[in-house]
């Protein structure tokens, strides 16, 4: 008890040597994130260096920005003429939907 009568947390402060351990791992730690971010960006880009023509698909007029769902298989292109997304299904290599924008 406290010199009042009441309680008080105690805590202790870690030891110079065990605050840099616990630094030093932490740097590691956030190197091998960093690492392993850049070897899935490696992957990707090395997919995407080696991939070849399978189709040509009609979008739509203006086409040029394109998204991809993580899973692979569907992709969205942007037609800014025709005011539209074009819906890509990449296993099948066709168009299979349009989403309107206006």
């Amino acid at each position: 008890m406290s010199p009042r009568g009441r309680s008080c947390a105690s805590w202790t402060v870690p030891a110079a040597a065990s605050r840099d351990d616990a630094f030093e791992q932490a740097e590691a730690e956030a190197a091998e994130a960093r690492a392993e971010q850049a070897e899935r960006e490696r992957d990707a880009a090395a997919r995407i260096a080696v991939a070849e023509e399978r189709a040509r698909i009609e979008v739509g007029a203006g086409s040029a920005h394109t998204a991809f769902l993580p899973d692979g298989r569907t992709a969205f292109v942007g037609c800014s003429i025709d005011d539209h997304l074009a819906v890509i299904d990449l296993e099948d290599g066709a168009r299979v939907g349009t989403i309107t924008l206006n």
